[in-house]
C-alpha cells in the first residue's frame, strides 16, 4: 500500500512542484517499506527553494544521523540559524546536536558537549512537549535523578497509539512532517509497545 502511495505522491510532485507536494512526497519516501532515506536527502537538497519551514530541515538532519552521514548539511544550516530561532525550535536544534555527538562518539555519555547540548535543549523546551531530550538526559544522571527526568518525560507524552488506533489513521496523518517529528524527534507521540518499554522503570 505504501509503495502505491509513494508512486502517487511522486507523480503529484513532478506535475506540481510546491512546498505541499514536496512534503508529501518526502514523507511517502520515509514510510515503511519504502524507507529510502538516501533518496530523501537527495530530493531535499535538489529542492531547497521549495522548503518553506523548518520541519523538513529537522527531518533531513535526523535522517542524515540515521544514515551516519558526518557531513550533515541540514544540521549545519540549522546551527547557522539557531540564535534567531524561537525557543521551541532551539530545543530541537540543540537536541539534534546532542544526537550527532551520540552517533559519532562512542564515549558520548561522558562528553561535556553532549551534556551541555541536552541541557540547552531542556532549558528551551518549556513551550513544547519534548520527551526525547529528557529521556537522553536521564541516561547520564544518577539513579534518583534518572527517575525524576523520566517522570518529566512521561508528563510530556501527548498520546499513546494502539495498533487499532493506528490502523484507523488517514493517509494525511502518515504524510505529515509534524507527525514524524512528534514521534521520532520530540518523542511525544508513541506506540503502546514503545511507550511501555521506555517508561518501564516508572510504570511497573
Amino acid at each position: 500500500m505504501n509503495e502505491k502511495i509513494n508512486e502517487i505522491m511522486k507523480k503529484e510532485f513532478i506535475e506540481s512542484k510546491n512546498p505541499i507536494t514536496l512534503e508529501k512526497y518526502i514523507m511517502s519516501e520515509v514510510l515503511s517499506p519504502v524507507g529510502d532515506y538516501i533518496n530523501v536527502i537527495s530530493i531535499l537538497k535538489e529542492n531547497m527553494e521549495l522548503i518553506n519551514n523548518l520541519n523538513l530541515y529537522y527531518i533531513g538532519a535526523y535522517l542524515s544521523l540515521e544514515l551516519f552521514i558526518k557531513s550533515n548539511y541540514f544540521l549545519d544550516e540549522l546551527n547557522k540559524l539557531v540564535d534567531s530561532l524561537e525557543t521551541k525550535d532551539k530545543a530541537i536544534v540543540f537536541y539534534l546536536n546532542a544526537c550527532c555527538i551520540s552517533c559519532f562518539d562512542e564515549n558520548y555519555k561522558t562528553s561535556k558537549e553532549y551534556k551541555e547540548f541536552l541541557q540547552k535543549s531542556i532549558a528551551n523546551s518549556s513551550n513544547i512537549s519534548f520527551v526525547n531530550n529528557y529521556i537522553a538526559f536521564s541516561k547520564i544522571t544518577d539513579e534518583q535523578k534518572e527517575i525524576d527526568y523520566l517522570k518529566i518525560a512521561l508528563s510530556n507524552v501527548v498520546c499513546v497509539e494502539t495498533e487499532e488506533s493506528l490502523e484507523k489513521k488517514s493517509i494525511d496523518y502518515w504524510l505529515s512532517s509534524e507527525k514524524y517529528i512528534n514521534e521520532f524527534i520530540l518523542g511525544n507521540e508513541l506506540s503502546e509497545p514503545v511507550y511501555k518499554h521506555i517508561f518501564r522503570k516508572i510504570l511497573e
